[in-house]
């Protein structure tokens, strides 16, 4: 019995660890808001929307509210095509991901950084970018996959590599994917018809 029972142990957090796993539902909102705007193509919305999502998050104080904001921003940025803020966002959510073990995000992160690399001309953020996504599918990781190989995708057309781009797009990790996270065929489509 003594032994069963402390394997049953489960560690106790205390409250402000508890706390910081927490999600603040206005800073997520504003986010995700922000990120909606950013699709849609409504730059200057997005940008404040993005900056009252963060203040939001901060207010709060949440690890988890401030990394998840941050990741918002910076798919935010990334889709109005901001490099310098989704850069800046990215390595905020990374920080904090790493800190905190919020894996995710801190692959989200590394691939927006690595958009950011690429869009800037470097073309080592092509590899950033495979790098992270590969890593993420070794793990057995399927969320997130398509969103991240569509900025794969898109930094090898930005570098002229259109025939790598295409066959990770005809590949069956992306297309299952497309399965899961249907929002993506229409981003996609937008990427291809901007050739």
């Amino acid at each position: 019995e003594e032994a069963l029972a402390s394997g049953l142990q489960v560690p106790v957090l205390n409250l402000q660890e508890a706390l910081n796993l927490t999600q603040d539902t206005r800073g997520t909102t504003y986010g995700m808001l922000a990120w909606s705007q950013a699709v849609q193509g409504k730059t200057d919305q997005t940008v404040q929307t993005a900056s009252q999502a963060i203040e939001e998050a901060v207010a709060r104080g949440s690890s988890f509210s401030l990394a998840y904001v941050h990741g918002t921003a910076m798919w935010a940025c990334l889709h109005v095509s901001d490099v310098e803020r989704a850069s800046a966002y990215a390595a905020e959510t990374l920080r904090i991901s790493q800190e905190k073990g919020f894996e995710y995000l801190a692959t989200a992160a590394r691939v927006v950084f690595g958009w950011s690399r690429a869009w800037r001309g470097d073309p080592g953020g092509i590899d950033d970018i495979a790098s992270a996504v590969k890593a993420w599918r070794d793990k057995g990781q399927v969320i997130g996959v398509p969103a991240f190989t569509l900025q794969w995708v898109r930094a090898l057309r930005r570098h002229g590599r259109k025939e790598e781009a295409q066959a990770l797009l005809d590949g069956d990790g992306f297309q299952q994917g497309l399965r899961t996270e249907p929002w993506i065929a229409l981003l996609t489509q937008r990427m291809l018809a901007e050739r």
